[in-house]
């Protein structure tokens, strides 16, 4: 199979976009500390996954799986509110 795609915060789109100078302008808005804080557990969750969740007894992995995907929503939910921030903003 293919190797694991490297899963750090750091890497994707939205990690390398909150590294750069470009993310500055919007790290006074409510809520964008808390966007990031859950982007990266959003990665660590999908890490430990990775590495981890072959070797997890069943219920842990369905748990981690679970952790998983309230992190998503979590980070969708937190994106929305800094969205309506900047749209709020704007006015």
């Amino acid at each position: 199979g293919e190797p694991p795609a490297n899963l750090s915060a750091h890497d994707c789109r939205f990690g390398r976009w909150c590294d750069s100078p470009l993310s500055q302008r919007y790290t006074g808005i409510d809520g964008f500390a808390e966007l990031t804080a859950a982007h990266d557990r959003l990665h660590a969750l999908g890490e430990r996954l990775a590495s981890e969740g072959g070797a997890l007894p069943g219920g842990d992995r369905q748990a981690l799986h679970l952790a998983l995907d309230q992190a998503g929503n979590d980070l969708a939910a937190r994106l929305q509110q800094v969205q309506a921030e900047i749209l709020i903003g704007a006015q």
